[in-house]
């Protein structure tokens, strides 16, 4: 069912623009630690897939965080601000990297973006989210199974260090932000099914503790 377009409230759009502010004063931890040791890294030569997925993953990141904003004026339920909070650190985290190789940063607009599918992804999610609090957390899980997925495929075609120390960390992020909408989902009666991993990864994440503190570029804790 195609799902109508729809403009983001001025309520969103005053959310959004007051996330880079309250990620950097809480961006002190593992996340700020896992910045700073990527941008310290030596900067390498780049692929073109390296170059490409670090300015998908950028607006892939900014879909979770404009659609969490949205929830969360939808439903004024603490998850989806926390995590967008998180995915504009997440955001933060990639933009060091295109800063640091001299790429363009795509533009932070709230509900805009340059990649059509993503905009497209944005305009459906917000749409499907807004139908009752279980389908905005339904959405949830389904943005992270996704960017869980997205990761795992540019992980495979990047080798700078920088690069895939980011996607690690992100993607630990990702797994630890779906047991909390999964969690919530099971509370609520309604399961989620995998959509883009398979249900048996899914099975393993969510049936797993949060994950805490760094990772280095091949997904190991670093003490």
């Amino acid at each position: 069912m195609k799902i109508s377009r729809s403009i983001v409230p001025a309520l969103v759009v005053a959310l959004i623009l007051s996330l880079p502010a309250l990620a950097r004063a809480a961006g002190h931890g593992a996340d700020g630690r896992m910045e700073s040791y990527a941008a310290s890294l030596p900067a390498e030569p780049l692929s073109h897939a390296e170059k490409e997925g670090l300015a998908f993953m950028f607006e892939e990141e900014k879909l979770a965080r404009d659609v969490y904003a949205a929830m969360d004026t939808a439903w004024n339920d603490r998850i989806f601000s926390n995590i967008a909070s998180s995915e504009q650190q997440h955001m933060d985290s990639i933009r060091t990297l295109l800063v640091k190789y001299g790429l363009p940063v795509p533009a932070d607009t709230p509900g805009q973006f340059d990649d059509p599918l993503i905009r497209e992804l944005f305009e459906e999610l917000t749409g499907a989210g807004r139908k009752s609090l279980t389908d905005g957390l339904r959405v949830g899980a389904t943005i992270e199974d996704l960017d869980i997925a997205d990761l795992k495929s540019r992980l495979a075609d990047a080798d700078n260090r920088d690069i895939r120390v980011v996607y690690q960390n992100l993607m630990k992020g990702s797994r630890n932000h779906l047991r909390s909408f999964s969690a919530r989902l099971d509370a609520a009666g309604a399961p989620y099914e995998a959509r883009h991993l398979r249900p048996s990864e899914v099975r393993a994440i969510v049936t797993s503790p949060n994950e805490r503190g760094m990772l280095d570029e091949n997904g190991r804790p670093v003490r």
